[in-house]
Protein backbone atom coordinates (compact mmCIF):
# COMPACT_ATOMS: atom_id res chain seq x y z
CA UNK A 1 0.00 0.00 0.00
CA UNK A 2 2.76 2.30 0.64
CA UNK A 3 3.85 2.15 -2.93
CA UNK A 4 0.42 4.08 -3.98
CA UNK A 5 1.93 7.11 -2.51
CA UNK A 6 4.74 9.53 -2.59
CA UNK A 7 5.79 11.61 0.38
CA UNK A 8 6.74 15.78 -0.61
CA UNK A 9 8.23 18.05 2.02
CA UNK A 10 5.39 20.91 2.52
CA UNK A 11 2.76 19.12 0.57
CA UNK A 12 2.17 15.47 2.03
CA UNK A 13 1.16 12.05 0.26
CA UNK A 14 0.02 12.21 -3.50
CA UNK A 15 -0.39 9.46 -5.07
CA UNK A 16 2.43 8.32 -7.77
CA UNK A 17 -0.16 7.59 -10.60
CA UNK A 18 -0.81 11.31 -10.02
CA UNK A 19 2.40 12.48 -10.29
CA UNK A 20 3.79 10.17 -13.19
CA UNK A 21 0.06 11.84 -14.89
CA UNK A 22 1.09 15.41 -14.03
CA UNK A 23 5.13 14.58 -15.49
CA UNK A 24 3.44 12.80 -18.70
CA UNK A 25 1.14 15.65 -19.49
CA UNK A 26 4.23 18.27 -19.41
CA UNK A 27 6.43 16.31 -21.09
CA UNK A 28 3.83 15.13 -23.77
CA UNK A 29 2.21 18.85 -24.34
CA UNK A 30 5.90 20.76 -24.41
CA UNK A 31 6.56 18.65 -27.40
CA UNK A 32 3.38 18.93 -28.98
CA UNK A 33 2.82 22.70 -28.05
CA UNK A 34 6.48 23.53 -27.80
CA UNK A 35 5.75 25.95 -24.91
CA UNK A 36 6.61 24.65 -21.20
CA UNK A 37 3.98 26.89 -19.68
CA UNK A 38 1.01 25.73 -21.68
CA UNK A 39 2.16 22.38 -20.71
CA UNK A 40 2.15 23.33 -17.15
CA UNK A 41 -0.97 25.09 -17.18
CA UNK A 42 -2.69 21.85 -18.70
CA UNK A 43 -1.19 20.25 -15.86
CA UNK A 44 -2.17 22.05 -13.64
CA UNK A 45 -5.95 22.11 -14.95
CA UNK A 46 -6.42 18.60 -14.98
CA UNK A 47 -5.21 18.49 -11.54
CA UNK A 48 -8.13 21.41 -10.20
CA UNK A 49 -10.76 19.96 -12.36
CA UNK A 50 -10.19 17.06 -10.65
CA UNK A 51 -9.72 18.23 -7.29
CA UNK A 52 -12.86 20.52 -7.48
CA UNK A 53 -14.77 17.65 -8.52
CA UNK A 54 -13.69 15.38 -5.89
CA UNK A 55 -14.24 17.42 -3.13
CA UNK A 56 -17.41 18.47 -3.99
CA UNK A 57 -18.89 14.39 -4.04
CA UNK A 58 -16.73 14.64 -0.56
CA UNK A 59 -19.47 17.48 0.31
CA UNK A 60 -22.08 15.69 -0.70
CA UNK A 61 -21.38 13.09 1.46
CA UNK A 62 -20.41 14.94 4.30
CA UNK A 63 -16.79 14.20 4.34
CA UNK A 64 -16.04 18.12 3.53
CA UNK A 65 -17.10 21.78 4.60
CA UNK A 66 -18.99 23.68 1.93
CA UNK A 67 -17.32 26.90 2.73
CA UNK A 68 -14.04 25.32 1.97
CA UNK A 69 -15.10 23.98 -1.28
CA UNK A 70 -16.37 27.77 -1.85
CA UNK A 71 -12.56 28.84 -1.34
CA UNK A 72 -11.13 25.54 -3.02
CA UNK A 73 -13.31 26.45 -6.50
CA UNK A 74 -12.52 30.14 -5.69
CA UNK A 75 -8.65 29.55 -5.84
CA UNK A 76 -8.11 26.23 -8.50
CA UNK A 77 -10.65 27.78 -10.90
CA UNK A 78 -8.30 30.14 -12.28
CA UNK A 79 -6.03 27.26 -13.45
CA UNK A 80 -8.91 25.77 -15.89
CA UNK A 81 -9.81 29.11 -17.35
CA UNK A 82 -6.04 29.55 -18.36
CA UNK A 83 -5.78 26.14 -19.54
CA UNK A 84 -8.93 27.22 -21.58
CA UNK A 85 -7.45 30.49 -22.83
CA UNK A 86 -4.24 28.29 -23.29
CA UNK A 87 -5.85 26.51 -26.17
CA UNK A 88 -6.72 23.00 -24.17
CA UNK A 89 -10.09 22.38 -25.32
CA UNK A 90 -10.94 18.77 -24.11
CA UNK A 91 -13.92 17.29 -26.59
CA UNK A 92 -17.54 17.89 -24.82
CA UNK A 93 -17.66 13.88 -25.36
CA UNK A 94 -14.98 12.76 -23.91
CA UNK A 95 -15.57 15.03 -20.67
CA UNK A 96 -18.81 13.04 -20.65
CA UNK A 97 -17.61 9.59 -20.77
CA UNK A 98 -15.44 10.80 -18.13
CA UNK A 99 -17.99 12.33 -16.00
CA UNK A 100 -19.99 9.06 -16.49
CA UNK A 101 -16.90 7.03 -15.03
CA UNK A 102 -16.72 9.18 -12.04
CA UNK A 103 -20.37 9.08 -11.39
CA UNK A 104 -19.69 5.62 -11.35
CA UNK A 105 -17.40 5.51 -8.67
CA UNK A 106 -19.97 7.80 -6.66
CA UNK A 107 -22.38 4.63 -7.05
CA UNK A 108 -20.07 2.25 -6.72
CA UNK A 109 -19.28 3.88 -2.98
CA UNK A 110 -16.69 6.19 -3.53
CA UNK A 111 -14.85 5.43 -0.29
CA UNK A 112 -11.72 6.82 -1.47
CA UNK A 113 -8.22 5.02 -0.49
CA UNK A 114 -6.28 7.90 1.90
CA UNK A 115 -2.97 7.66 3.17
CA UNK A 116 -3.27 8.08 7.20
CA UNK A 117 -6.36 4.80 6.74
CA UNK A 118 -3.22 2.31 6.53
CA UNK A 119 -5.98 -0.47 7.77
CA UNK A 120 -8.60 0.34 4.91
CA UNK A 121 -7.35 0.23 1.39
CA UNK A 122 -9.59 -1.26 -1.33
CA UNK A 123 -8.14 -2.33 -4.53
CA UNK A 124 -11.77 -1.13 -6.61
CA UNK A 125 -11.51 1.90 -4.83
CA UNK A 126 -8.08 2.98 -6.00
CA UNK A 127 -8.75 1.75 -9.84
CA UNK A 128 -11.71 3.96 -9.87
CA UNK A 129 -9.80 6.80 -8.52
CA UNK A 130 -6.29 6.08 -11.14
CA UNK A 131 -9.38 5.75 -13.97
CA UNK A 132 -10.32 9.33 -12.79
CA UNK A 133 -7.73 11.07 -12.37
CA UNK A 134 -5.52 10.21 -15.18
CA UNK A 135 -8.69 9.84 -17.57
CA UNK A 136 -8.98 13.38 -16.90
CA UNK A 137 -5.30 13.96 -17.80
CA UNK A 138 -5.57 12.29 -20.55
CA UNK A 139 -7.94 13.82 -21.86
CA UNK A 140 -6.34 17.71 -21.39
CA UNK A 141 -3.81 15.98 -23.10
CA UNK A 142 -6.06 14.95 -26.03
CA UNK A 143 -7.27 18.60 -25.81
CA UNK A 144 -3.89 20.16 -25.76
CA UNK A 145 -2.84 18.29 -28.81
CA UNK A 146 -5.97 18.47 -30.81
CA UNK A 147 -8.05 20.87 -29.52
CA UNK A 148 -12.03 20.75 -29.99
CA UNK A 149 -13.44 23.39 -31.97
CA UNK A 150 -17.15 24.70 -32.85
CA UNK A 151 -17.60 24.75 -36.26
CA UNK A 152 -18.95 28.16 -37.18
CA UNK A 153 -20.39 28.61 -41.22
CA UNK A 154 -19.91 32.48 -41.91
CA UNK A 155 -21.70 34.16 -44.18
CA UNK A 156 -21.04 35.49 -47.58
CA UNK A 157 -17.71 33.84 -49.23
CA UNK A 158 -16.02 31.11 -48.02
CA UNK A 159 -13.45 31.41 -45.68
CA UNK A 160 -9.97 32.51 -46.84
CA UNK A 161 -11.50 33.86 -50.00
CA UNK A 162 -13.44 37.03 -50.86
CA UNK A 163 -15.78 37.14 -53.93
CA UNK A 164 -13.24 37.34 -56.47
CA UNK A 165 -10.00 36.49 -54.58
CA UNK A 166 -7.57 36.11 -51.31
CA UNK A 167 -9.11 37.86 -48.50
CA UNK A 168 -5.64 39.94 -48.90
CA UNK A 169 -7.14 41.29 -52.21
CA UNK A 170 -9.41 43.57 -50.50
CA UNK A 171 -6.42 45.12 -48.14
CA UNK A 172 -3.99 46.05 -51.63
CA UNK A 173 -5.13 49.43 -52.55
CA UNK A 174 -4.85 50.87 -48.88
CA UNK A 175 -1.93 48.87 -47.52
CA UNK A 176 0.94 51.27 -48.28
CA UNK A 177 -1.59 54.46 -46.90
CA UNK A 178 -1.67 52.48 -43.31
CA UNK A 179 1.59 52.06 -43.16
CA UNK A 180 2.37 55.78 -43.52
CA UNK A 181 0.06 56.93 -41.21
CA UNK A 182 1.67 54.71 -38.24
CA UNK A 183 4.96 55.58 -36.90
CA UNK A 184 5.30 51.82 -35.29
CA UNK A 185 4.81 50.47 -39.14
CA UNK A 186 7.38 52.53 -39.88
CA UNK A 187 9.89 51.70 -37.63
CA UNK A 188 9.18 48.19 -37.85
CA UNK A 189 9.85 48.52 -41.78
CA UNK A 190 12.95 50.47 -41.04
CA UNK A 191 14.39 47.83 -38.75
CA UNK A 192 13.18 45.29 -41.50
CA UNK A 193 15.32 47.24 -44.25
CA UNK A 194 18.19 47.46 -42.46
CA UNK A 195 18.56 43.48 -42.18
CA UNK A 196 18.18 43.14 -45.58
CA UNK A 197 20.56 45.45 -46.23
CA UNK A 198 23.30 43.25 -43.98
CA UNK A 199 22.53 40.32 -45.08
CA UNK A 200 21.91 40.92 -48.70
CA UNK A 201 24.99 42.25 -50.98
CA UNK A 202 24.16 44.08 -53.96
CA UNK A 203 23.22 41.94 -57.09
CA UNK A 204 22.13 39.04 -54.76
CA UNK A 205 19.74 37.38 -56.33
CA UNK A 206 16.70 37.30 -54.09
CA UNK A 207 12.82 35.62 -53.66
CA UNK A 208 10.73 37.72 -51.91
CA UNK A 209 8.19 35.77 -50.29
CA UNK A 210 4.61 37.13 -49.82
CA UNK A 211 5.71 40.19 -51.10
CA UNK A 212 2.51 42.37 -50.64
CA UNK A 213 2.56 45.95 -52.35
CA UNK A 214 6.60 45.64 -53.14
CA UNK A 215 8.10 48.11 -50.61
CA UNK A 216 10.81 45.49 -49.77
CA UNK A 217 11.37 44.16 -53.17
CA UNK A 218 11.40 47.89 -55.17
CA UNK A 219 14.24 49.31 -52.22
CA UNK A 220 16.20 46.18 -53.22
CA UNK A 221 15.96 46.19 -56.34
CA UNK A 222 17.06 50.38 -56.62
CA UNK A 223 19.98 48.80 -54.67
CA UNK A 224 20.98 46.38 -57.54
CA UNK A 225 19.26 42.95 -56.33
CA UNK A 226 17.86 41.13 -58.45
CA UNK A 227 14.56 40.24 -56.95
CA UNK A 228 11.89 37.80 -57.72
CA UNK A 229 8.64 38.41 -55.39
CA UNK A 230 5.90 35.87 -54.82
CA UNK A 231 2.44 36.70 -53.41
CA UNK A 232 -0.96 34.92 -53.12
CA UNK A 233 -2.81 37.63 -53.73
CA UNK A 234 -3.25 38.87 -57.67
CA UNK A 235 -4.28 42.56 -56.44
CA UNK A 236 -1.25 43.33 -53.87
CA UNK A 237 1.38 42.00 -57.15
CA UNK A 238 -0.97 43.96 -59.38
CA UNK A 239 -0.15 47.12 -56.90
CA UNK A 240 3.99 45.99 -57.06
CA UNK A 241 4.11 45.76 -60.51
CA UNK A 242 2.62 49.15 -61.20
CA UNK A 243 5.13 50.89 -58.56
CA UNK A 244 8.14 48.90 -60.02
CA UNK A 245 7.23 50.50 -63.59
CA UNK A 246 7.33 54.12 -62.18
CA UNK A 247 10.55 53.87 -60.51
CA UNK A 248 11.97 51.51 -63.69
CA UNK A 249 12.76 48.85 -61.87
CA UNK A 250 12.15 45.13 -63.72
CA UNK A 251 10.83 42.50 -60.80
CA UNK A 252 9.25 39.09 -62.12
CA UNK A 253 6.56 38.13 -60.09
CA UNK A 254 5.10 34.98 -59.81
CA UNK A 255 0.98 34.27 -58.23
CA UNK A 256 2.14 31.35 -55.63
CA UNK A 257 1.39 30.69 -51.94
CA UNK A 258 4.49 30.02 -49.64
CA UNK A 259 3.13 26.32 -49.35
CA UNK A 260 3.68 25.96 -53.04
CA UNK A 261 7.02 27.34 -53.42
CA UNK A 262 8.36 23.39 -54.56
CA UNK A 263 6.47 24.41 -57.85
CA UNK A 264 8.67 27.10 -58.55
CA UNK A 265 11.93 25.09 -57.44
CA UNK A 266 10.78 22.86 -60.36
CA UNK A 267 10.20 26.04 -62.38
CA UNK A 268 13.49 27.95 -62.30
CA UNK A 269 15.68 24.84 -61.10
CA UNK A 270 17.21 23.99 -57.41
CA UNK A 271 19.41 27.03 -55.65
CA UNK A 272 18.19 29.62 -58.18
CA UNK A 273 18.48 32.10 -55.77
CA UNK A 274 21.57 33.77 -52.98
CA UNK A 275 19.06 34.04 -50.82
CA UNK A 276 15.28 34.54 -49.72
CA UNK A 277 12.94 36.41 -47.32
CA UNK A 278 9.41 36.99 -45.73
CA UNK A 279 8.98 40.00 -44.07
CA UNK A 280 5.57 41.04 -41.75
CA UNK A 281 3.86 37.51 -41.19
CA UNK A 282 3.12 36.51 -44.82
CA UNK A 283 4.68 32.54 -43.22
CA UNK A 284 1.71 32.93 -40.13
CA UNK A 285 -1.03 32.30 -42.72
CA UNK A 286 0.34 29.03 -43.83
CA UNK A 287 -1.04 25.84 -42.16
CA UNK A 288 2.71 24.52 -42.52
CA UNK A 289 6.25 26.16 -41.36
CA UNK A 290 7.95 23.16 -41.99
CA UNK A 291 6.51 22.75 -45.87
CA UNK A 292 6.95 26.21 -46.73
CA UNK A 293 10.55 26.02 -44.80
CA UNK A 294 11.49 22.49 -46.74
CA UNK A 295 10.08 24.58 -50.47
CA UNK A 296 12.22 27.57 -49.58
CA UNK A 297 15.57 25.78 -48.67
CA UNK A 298 14.74 23.92 -52.22
CA UNK A 299 14.93 27.31 -54.07
CA UNK A 300 18.35 28.92 -52.08
CA UNK A 301 21.68 27.68 -52.63
CA UNK A 302 23.79 26.26 -49.82
CA UNK A 303 25.80 29.13 -48.27
CA UNK A 304 22.76 31.24 -48.95
CA UNK A 305 20.95 33.72 -46.54
CA UNK A 306 17.20 34.29 -45.22
CA UNK A 307 15.59 36.81 -43.98
CA UNK A 308 12.58 35.67 -41.79
CA UNK A 309 9.81 38.47 -39.70
CA UNK A 310 7.12 35.95 -38.30
CA UNK A 311 4.57 37.22 -35.81
CA UNK A 312 5.52 35.54 -32.58
CA UNK A 313 3.21 34.02 -30.22
CA UNK A 314 4.81 35.81 -27.03
CA UNK A 315 4.14 38.75 -27.19
CA UNK A 316 4.19 39.92 -23.90
CA UNK A 317 3.58 44.28 -24.79
CA UNK A 318 0.18 43.08 -26.26
CA UNK A 319 -0.49 40.99 -23.23
CA UNK A 320 -0.40 43.70 -20.91
CA UNK A 321 -2.21 45.97 -23.25
CA UNK A 322 -4.71 44.08 -23.78
CA UNK A 323 -4.82 43.35 -20.06
CA UNK A 324 -4.68 46.74 -19.25
CA UNK A 325 -7.45 48.21 -21.70
CA UNK A 326 -9.94 45.33 -20.02
CA UNK A 327 -9.44 42.44 -22.94
CA UNK A 328 -7.88 39.68 -20.51
CA UNK A 329 -9.42 36.96 -22.68
CA UNK A 330 -7.47 38.52 -26.17
CA UNK A 331 -4.77 38.82 -24.15
CA UNK A 332 -3.83 35.16 -24.93
CA UNK A 333 -5.34 34.93 -28.15
CA UNK A 334 -1.98 34.03 -29.61
CA UNK A 335 -1.56 31.05 -27.53
CA UNK A 336 -4.34 29.27 -29.69
CA UNK A 337 -2.81 26.93 -31.98
CA UNK A 338 -4.38 28.92 -34.92
CA UNK A 339 -6.46 31.08 -34.74
CA UNK A 340 -9.33 32.82 -37.62
CA UNK A 341 -9.10 36.50 -38.10
CA UNK A 342 -10.94 39.04 -40.23
CA UNK A 343 -9.16 40.38 -42.85
CA UNK A 344 -11.41 42.91 -45.01
CA UNK A 345 -14.77 41.36 -45.67
CA UNK A 346 -13.76 37.66 -45.50
CA UNK A 347 -11.55 35.13 -42.92
CA UNK A 348 -8.24 33.37 -42.77
CA UNK A 349 -6.38 31.35 -40.49
CA UNK A 350 -2.98 32.80 -38.66
CA UNK A 351 -0.54 30.56 -36.43
CA UNK A 352 1.55 32.30 -34.35
CA UNK A 353 4.67 29.99 -33.65
CA UNK A 354 6.78 30.74 -30.55
CA UNK A 355 10.68 31.06 -30.75
CA UNK A 356 11.32 27.30 -30.13
CA UNK A 357 8.58 26.27 -32.40
CA UNK A 358 10.46 28.52 -35.49
CA UNK A 359 13.78 27.38 -34.51
CA UNK A 360 12.62 23.55 -34.73
CA UNK A 361 10.89 24.42 -38.18
CA UNK A 362 14.45 26.14 -39.58
CA UNK A 363 16.86 23.36 -38.09
CA UNK A 364 16.39 20.89 -40.62
CA UNK A 365 17.72 23.11 -43.59
CA UNK A 366 18.69 26.58 -41.67
CA UNK A 367 21.69 27.60 -39.33
CA UNK A 368 20.23 30.58 -37.25
CA UNK A 369 22.33 33.21 -37.17
CA UNK A 370 20.78 35.66 -35.86
CA UNK A 371 16.59 36.73 -33.72
CA UNK A 372 15.51 39.95 -32.68
CA UNK A 373 12.33 41.19 -31.15
CA UNK A 374 10.21 43.48 -34.12
CA UNK A 375 9.52 45.35 -31.91
CA UNK A 376 9.50 44.75 -28.35
CA UNK A 377 7.95 47.21 -26.34
CA UNK A 378 5.85 48.89 -28.96
CA UNK A 379 3.38 46.82 -31.52
CA UNK A 380 1.74 49.11 -34.34
CA UNK A 381 -1.86 49.19 -32.61
CA UNK A 382 -0.25 51.09 -29.59
CA UNK A 383 0.32 53.95 -31.68
CA UNK A 384 -3.08 55.44 -31.57
CA UNK A 385 -2.49 55.91 -27.60
CA UNK A 386 0.91 57.15 -28.26
CA UNK A 387 0.11 59.74 -30.65
CA UNK A 388 0.11 62.40 -28.03
CA UNK A 389 2.87 61.19 -26.10
CA UNK A 390 5.98 62.19 -28.03
CA UNK A 391 8.47 62.02 -25.36
CA UNK A 392 7.83 58.81 -23.97
CA UNK A 393 7.31 57.19 -27.60
CA UNK A 394 11.08 58.53 -28.15
CA UNK A 395 11.81 56.90 -24.93
CA UNK A 396 10.50 53.67 -25.71
CA UNK A 397 11.99 53.36 -28.92
CA UNK A 398 15.18 53.97 -27.89
CA UNK A 399 14.34 51.45 -25.29
CA UNK A 400 13.53 48.85 -27.59
CA UNK A 401 16.32 49.85 -30.07
CA UNK A 402 18.25 48.70 -27.11
CA UNK A 403 16.85 45.34 -25.78
CA UNK A 404 15.08 43.87 -28.34
CA UNK A 405 18.33 41.83 -29.65
CA UNK A 406 19.17 40.81 -26.40
CA UNK A 407 17.97 37.39 -24.99
CA UNK A 408 15.68 36.73 -23.59
CA UNK A 409 13.95 40.06 -24.94
CA UNK A 410 14.43 38.85 -28.36
CA UNK A 411 11.62 36.22 -28.00
CA UNK A 412 9.08 38.15 -26.29
CA UNK A 413 8.39 40.52 -29.48
CA UNK A 414 5.49 41.57 -31.70
CA UNK A 415 8.04 39.63 -34.20
CA UNK A 416 10.25 37.35 -34.60
CA UNK A 417 12.82 38.94 -36.91
CA UNK A 418 15.15 35.85 -37.77
CA UNK A 419 18.35 35.20 -39.92
CA UNK A 420 19.55 32.02 -41.17
CA UNK A 421 22.00 30.88 -43.27
CA UNK A 422 21.21 27.30 -45.77
CA UNK A 423 23.28 24.60 -44.58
Amino acid sequence: MSGVWLIFPFIGAIRFSTVLAFVVTVVVLTLARRSLLVALIAAMGWVSAFEITFQVVEAIEGRADWLHIFYLTFSLSGWVVAAYVAGIRPHPALLVAWGLVFFGWVAYGFQPNRYADHDQFSVGQEVFNVLTKDGLAAIYVIGGIAPFRWIHRPKGPARGATANGTPFDALAADYDRKEIENPIRQLMRSRSLSALERAFPSRAKLLDVGCGTGTEAIWLGQRGCRVTAVDSSRAMLEVLCRRAAAANIDIPTRLIEAGDLSTLAEELGEGSFDGAYSSFGALNTEPSLDRSLAALSRLVRPGGTIVLSVMNRWCVAEMALMFASGRARQAFRRLHPSLTVTVGEATTRVTYPSWPALRHALEPHFETLSVEALTLLLPPYAWPALAAHERTYRVLVRLDQAIAPRRPFAWLGDHLLVVAERR
